[in-house]
């Protein structure tokens, strides 16, 4: 009996022990983790606060929280909500326009957000009694979005609400800080899932202090472990630089895309149930966020799609966003549908290559030899050579014209499809300048076999620009490299992962690979680049002949070099555009005023 007694003692006694030495071993691995891994890596965030919670001019404190941030200062445009008081003035029409950056008119003058276009369009029409109102700010989500409308917009008596498909980004709508840790300070609310509805979700904490450390604390939240599709900190912390994982306690299993394509039809139906008139452009035919938007069933909803051509010179920005050529072109989609027929076309500007049978003038100057490179209309500036790359060409802030200073490049290789305007080419920098006439040739190296896929010349011999009409019906320009369609199969034995080389003459200029689809050039310390619209100009339309010359302008030292190198014209209906066949207001213009009425698309006329 006393054996007995001492054995299970002793064996308690182990249990004990082992149980405290589990608990000794977790404690260690989790100071090691806390002290080694979490504090660095939260300590080296907290040293990038950047977003200050703010009063602004018609939101609260409590609301400034849940949308993050607001634009207040020198970047708003003449059409922010805050130059505008609250209370409608009595006859009139307001529009209000809501999204993110591309609405809030990010990378344009203060007058060239599309909502100031579209306030001038309006009032050259004689209405002076409409009132343009942007609500958008850069870098929201769409449940931000919703938030400046539920809090902020529904409280100006808006007679339309305008939205865009360019709203609605995954990525920004199921995180609760989609800025990939380089601003962690920047924290907003977000709408879930919630059964058949959405809820929303807000950020925990009343100061950016608290915030952020609930957001970025040891012990996650359970709001942001079930909510947010980042993994916790402390399995970031031990992850290497730019890599992460899932988030394994997230609430939903699918991918991002379609969680969040789910919750914009909801939260789209939820504005129309709260706004007398909403017209959503889709102004982006590739953008699957159609779909959803096409479902928004209400006889308060109106859909106006387009084949808009933002992704073109002269309606690209330098760097992420659409120009102020495209915004004055959404103003006319809007104005057109909000005042005028049901469908019909637009004129939007065409630009073509300048080719001339003139033998060069003087030597062609190395393009790194030049203070400044742009693109001109008489004397007016309208655009530049820039970095594909967003981050590579963020670096020059407003230096866009000195691209090429202090590099080796000698010229540029412009890629393009037959048919595709020199305006829209891939641009390859290379460190010497190409004869005219010799070959652009693909060549495999596991057979050694190739295909010639197009010849050089030059549209201008007195600039550096070499041109080649490439053999391919496909090319996309990436940040570090390029796409080809892979339509070589019959004049090159090559098989999947194979590695391929660009060839130019006798100089290789890139390898890569290629597969079934694609020919893939990228590497890390290539940039290529493309023909921008100049953010400050100011596009008037109306004031444009109906066709002309772009001149390139090259500056170094006291010479300036003006040599034309596309020619445009006024392209009459080359913009399609329709409205969906659903109850709608109308706005009438008579005698200097607005008039706001009900209308069906059979009785428009």
């Amino acid at each position: 009996m006393y054996f007995k007694t001492m054995h299970r003692r002793f064996s308690v006694s182990r249990s004990i022990r082992i149980f405290l030495y589990v608990i000794y071993l977790n404690a260690a691995v989790l100071g090691i983790v806390y002290f080694v891994f979490w504090q660095p890596f939260v300590a080296n965030l907290a040293k990038r606060d950047l977003y200050d919670i703010e009063t602004v001019k018609h939101v609260n404190r409590e609301v400034f929280i849940q949308l993050g941030s607001i634009e207040n200062g020198d970047l708003r445009k003449e059409s922010h909500f805050t130059y505008f008081g609250k209370e409608k003035p009595y006859g009139t029409v307001r529009i209000c326009a809501l999204g993110d950056s591309f609405t809030f008119g990010a990378e344009t003058g203060r007058h060239h957000d599309y909502p100031s276009y579209l306030q001038r369009q309006f009032e050259a029409a004689g209405a002076r009694n409409v009132q343009v109102i942007n609500f958008a700010n850069a870098w929201y989500g769409f449940s931000q979005t919703m938030i400046m409308w539920e809090s902020v917009a529904s409280g100006f008596d808006c007679d339309f609400v305008l939205l865009m498909p360019f709203a609605f980004w995954s990525k920004r709508d199921t995180t609760f800080n989609h800025t990939d840790l380089r601003f962690p300070d920047y924290l907003h609310a977000r709408y879930i899932l919630d059964g058949n509805s959405i809820k929303l979700i807000p950020v925990i904490g009343d100061t950016r202090k608290e915030q952020f450390e609930a957001y970025f604390g040891f012990f996650p939240k359970w709001t942001y472990l079930r909510y947010d599709r980042n993994p916790p900190t402390i399995i970031q912390s031990l992850l290497p630089q730019a890599r992460t994982v899932e988030n394994w306690f997230y609430y939903d299993s699918r991918t991002a895309r379609e969680e969040s394509l789910e919750i914009y039809e909801k939260l789209v139906k939820k504005i129309a149930d709260s706004a007398d008139y909403v017209l959503i452009g889709l102004f982006d035919q590739s953008s699957d966020i159609n779909e959803p938007m096409l479902h928004v069933q209400r006889p308060n909803v109106t859909i106006l799609s387009s084949n808009f051509p933002g992704h073109m010179f002269p309606y690209h920005s330098p760097i992420a966003h659409h120009s102020a050529w495209a915004n004055e072109l959404k103003a006319r989609l809007y104005f057109v549908a909000l005042a005028g027929e049901v469908e019909g076309e637009l004129d939007t500007i065409e630009i073509r290559e300048f080719t001339t049978s003139a033998k060069a003038g003087h030597a062609a100057v190395p393009l790194h030899e030049y203070e400044s490179i742009i693109l001109a209309i008489d004397e007016h500036p309208i655009g530049t050579i820039n970095p594909v790359d967003k981050e590579f060409a963020r670096k020059y802030g407003g230096r866009f014209h000195e691209t090429f200073k202090n590099s080796e490049v000698v010229s540029l290789l412009a890629l393009k499809p037959k048919g595709m305007s020199l305006a829209d080419a891939c641009l390859i920098p290379l460190s010497f300048r190409p004869d005219a006439g010799i070959s652009v040739r693909l060549q495999s190296l596991s057979d050694a076999t190739f295909a010639e896929i197009g010849e050089v010349y030059y549209p201008n011999p007195n600039v550096n620009i070499a041109v080649s009409e490439i053999d391919t019906y496909y090319i996309k320009c990436l940040g570090k490299g390029f796409r080809l369609a892979n339509n070589y199969q019959k004049r090159m034995v090559t098989v999947k992962n194979t590695e391929i080389r660009l060839v130019l003459g006798n100089e290789t200029i890139l390898t890569g690979r290629a597969d079934e689809e694609y020919l893939s050039f990228e590497r890390t310390d290539f940039n290529p680049y493309k023909f921008r619209a100049l953010d400050g100009y100011l596009a008037q339309y109306d004031q444009l002949t109906p066709s002309g010359a772009i001149y390139i302008v090259l500056k170094r030292s006291e010479t300036v070099t003006k040599e034309p190198i596309f020619v445009w014209q006024k392209k009459r209906g080359s913009l399609a555009f329709q409205l969906s066949d659903q109850l709608f207001s109308k706005i009438d213009i008579k005698d200097g005023q607005a008039y706001v009425h009900k209308t069906t698309t059979g009785d428009r006329d």
